[in-house]
């Protein structure tokens, strides 16, 4: 996870926290979706160093982190 931390300026770190309490209100399947306009996503695609798709996913300790890219309207 070193790698990681030093990849995404502390995001990582941030989403597990997320995961680690989101686990203790429910054992699980735990899956987060954050829904981004493309100036959002490819933000978020930089940080964490992903080829921009229309969707990622990160898991971390059995929480789904999923990423989508907003279709234009």
């Amino acid at each position: 996870m070193a790698k990681a931390k030093n990849r995404t300026d502390g995001t990582i770190e941030k989403l597990a926290n997320i995961a680690d309490s989101l686990q203790q209100l429910h054992q699980g399947k735990i899956m987060v979706v954050f829904e981004m306009d493309s100036d959002q996503y490819k933000n978020a695609c930089e940080k964490m160093k992903v080829q921009d798709a229309s969707r990622f996913t990160i898991d971390i300790s059995g929480t789904d982190f999923i990423f989508l890219l907003t279709e234009d309207e």
